[in-house]
């Protein structure tokens, strides 16, 4: 296979790294080298970014007056294409975000990001308080990024489905097993009355999750752990536990308007859902009382281990000012203004601090919801899948093409798994 397949295995207690960024923190003042002239950086931006991206900018702007910014609207969905046809057409940007590892692999594959080996080394900048996260961000030896956002995945619960059943709540450390059996009680009813248990999403990290779950990866020798992860997911729909595969993506049944319904116990989701269920609710959307828990894990895992993305933001290799768009992705990456900006909006950085703890917390304690919160801090997480080249083929073709034959009862589990191996090794060649 024409990549580098890194051995690494990516995984970190979220915000054990916090008290490190004090090193970091000298550096927040630091400003650019062009200080009597004005420089402009052009940056994409969409809607979902957009609050946090500004408020950054207006903080990074009071410690450099002379950076303005330019901005490149674009469609959160036509992202990934987009961004690669600007990029390959010539078109000027400079500091970018690359939303997941997937599109940042092929940006920086096909010679559309700039090396940052030696802007780092110039500038001392020390990416130890990211841990192995960083160290994930290399391909071929060298960086093209600084990871500056995190995702951690959760199991959401709708608590007034557990009360009406009589079944107590999730808790934190269960088993994949232990929770199938949760699911079991709180299904419920038929047609218009069914109360699911569960609801998977159909993208692939949904049954993929608890192998990512054991350290295994898309592109390892020893696939067994997906195999296991896929008939999981088809147990749930056999026993009528779980929302039917091929029903949610025929009727498009997206992830919120299925746990808003107030007919689905429990949703496993990204810990962005949380904002998402305090708008819902100020919008009266929800009206049904909720928490989250940990994932549960595969025997033998730790608890709390679960998996999410640490998307890197990037400077373009045709950027025309490099210097000054690594000191906009220090600031991003590492400064105590940046993740107090998103703990005000109730997100997570990646460069926690105590104070973005508390942030996060009183906005959790205006809200009332979720009163175990506190888990967000204490996750081990692995990254939903490695930054190697034509990884987004690889999972949502090749992983969910051969899933979805066996979630039809097209292929058994065995073939599925077959046929995965042998088009990573035709296919990719």
């Amino acid at each position: 296979m024409k990549r580098m397949v890194s051995t690494l295995v990516v995984a970190l207690l979220l915000f054990a790294v916090a008290m490190s960024l004090s090193a970091a923190g000298g550096r927040e003042q630091a400003r650019t080298a062009a200080a009597g002239e004005t420089v402009t950086l052009r940056v994409p931006i969409w809607p979902d970014i957009e609050p946090e991206t500004m408020e950054r900018i207006r903080a990074f702007q009071e410690l450099n007056p002379n950076v303005e910014f330019d901005f490149w609207r674009t469609d959160p969905a036509e992202y990934r294409q987009q961004i690669f046809v600007q990029l390959a057409g010539g078109a000027t940007v400079d500091v970018l975000s690359t939303q997941n590892n997937a599109v940042y692999a092929d940006l920086a594959a096909r010679g559309l990001l700039l090396p940052l080996d030696d802007l780092i080394a110039e500038a001392g900048f020390d990416t130890s308080y990211m841990g192995p996260f960083f160290e994930g961000t290399r391909i071929n030896g060298q960086s093209f990024g600084l990871p500056f956002g995190t995702t951690a995945w959760f199991m959401f619960y709708n608590k007034s489905i557990f009360d009406a059943a009589g079944v107590p709540y999730p808790t934190d450390g269960m088993t994949w097993e232990q929770w199938y059996e949760l699911a079991r009680r709180v299904t419920s009813g038929s047609g218009q009355n069914k109360v699911w248990g569960t609801f998977f999403h159909p993208w692939p990290i949904l049954w993929m999750g608890s192998a990512v779950q054991q350290g295994a990866t898309p592109v390892d020798q020893d696939l067994t752990a997906f195999r296991e992860a896929m008939e999981l997911r088809k147990r749930l729909e056999d026993s009528g536990i779980a929302v039917p595969y091929f029903d949610s993506i025929a009727a498009n049944t997206h992830y919120t308007s299925a746990f808003f319904a107030g007919n689905v116990a429990m949703v496993p989701m990204g810990n962005w859902f949380i904002g998402m269920l305090w708008a819902a609710r100020a919008e009266g959307r929800v009206n049904f009382d909720w928490d989250i828990v940990q994932m549960p894990v595969p025997p033998g895992v730790q608890p709390g281990t679960t998996w999410g993305m640490a998307g890197p933001m990037a400077i373009a290799a045709n950027s025309r000012h490099p210097e000054v768009a690594f000191e906009y992705l220090k600031f991003v990456a590492s400064s105590s203004q940046s993740a107090e900006i998103v703990a005000r909006r109730g997100l997570l950085s990646f460069a926690q601090t105590p104070r973005a703890r508390e942030l996060f917390l009183e906005r959790v304690a205006e809200q009332g919801e979720p009163a175990n919160a506190s888990i967000l801090f204490d996750a081990v997480i692995y990254p939903e899948y490695p930054a190697v080249e034509d990884i987004n083929f690889i999972v949502n073709t090749i992983f969910k093409e051969e899933a979805d034959l066996f979630f039809a009862g097209e292929q058994s589990s065995n073939q599925a798994l077959a046929n995965i191996r042998r088009r990573l090794q035709t296919e990719l060649d």
